[in-house]
């Protein structure tokens, strides 16, 4: 018989992006931000917005709206909707989600010798997820992470890693339908996730700056677990970078069968 394939499907699409915001120091202690971004929809994951709907008008979203508040030099505390504070990739975390939340930062330096100084930071959060209305135990996310950054003299290089847990409360058994950004892949059963997500998540990134020439080269490796099924719970990445964005990269990332 005669056999047939499908054709591929090609769509092109126009769109824009627009983000604008304002900062203010009100104070050596406080400042206060406020931001909009346009989006097709109000998922925390894109501000692209796709040129349709017959002319019709924009939408502009609040994409931060923050008051942080610095007492001293090793501290700051922040809350509303920001930047994720965590030192991350996207990995874990898509670059264009704020979170909701507060957050606390402290930092200081230890070994400061002048030869091989070395900065120290942990940071923990507490981020509502989904409010249950008396239907269940909100969603929420609680976060800690610790690091260092280090130098090595005038060579150049410098060494950072953290370690960060993130836990996800509440969220194995919830239904996918009473979350924003609803989907369906391998961690869901029965309209519910499977799983909490409570994840370990180490990275390493060592830079070499001005080793090569004017180059800001580095490397970058991370690896991240959850700790909530027994297997097919990892994923990995490892690459190098020019300035701070990845050049080149391999991820892994565990399947559930």
């Amino acid at each position: 018989g005669v056999q047939t394939c499908a054709l591929p499907i090609y769509n092109t699409r126009q769109r824009l992006r627009l983000r604008t915001g304002v900062t203010s120091q009100l104070s050596d202690q406080v400042e206060v931000g406020f931001g909009l971004a346009t989006g097709s929809s109000d998922t925390a994951t894109s501000t692209n917005q796709t040129l349709e709907g017959t002319y019709d008008e924009k939408d502009l979203w609040v994409d931060y709206a923050y008051a942080k508040y610095k007492p001293y030099d090793t501290l700051t505390l922040i809350g509303g909707k920001f930047k994720n504070p965590f030192v991350k990739t996207d990995l874990l975390f898509d670059s264009d989600v704020n979170l909701d939340g507060f957050a606390v930062n402290l930092t200081g330096d230890i070994l400061d010798n002048g030869n091989i100084p070395t900065d120290v930071f942990t940071t923990f959060g507490y981020f509502p997820i989904d409010d249950a209305n008396n239907a269940g135990a909100d969603v929420h996310l609680l976060a800690a992470q610790i690091g260092s950054k280090t130098k090595f003299g005038d060579s150049g290089i410098k060494l950072a890693l953290s370690t960060a847990y993130y836990d996800f409360q509440e969220l194995g058994g919830t239904a996918l339908n009473t979350l924003d950004g609803e989907g369906s892949d391998n961690t869901t059963f029965a309209g519910t996730y499977r799983y909490d997500y409570q994840v370990f998540d180490t990275i390493v990134k060592l830079s070499f700056k001005d080793l090569f020439g004017d180059a800001d080269l580095g490397l970058l490796g991370q690896f991240a677990t959850n700790t909530d099924p027994s297997d097919a719970n990892d994923a990995w990445r490892t690459g190098d970078r020019k300035s701070t964005r990845l050049n080149s990269s391999h991820t892994d990332i565990s399947r559930m069968p």
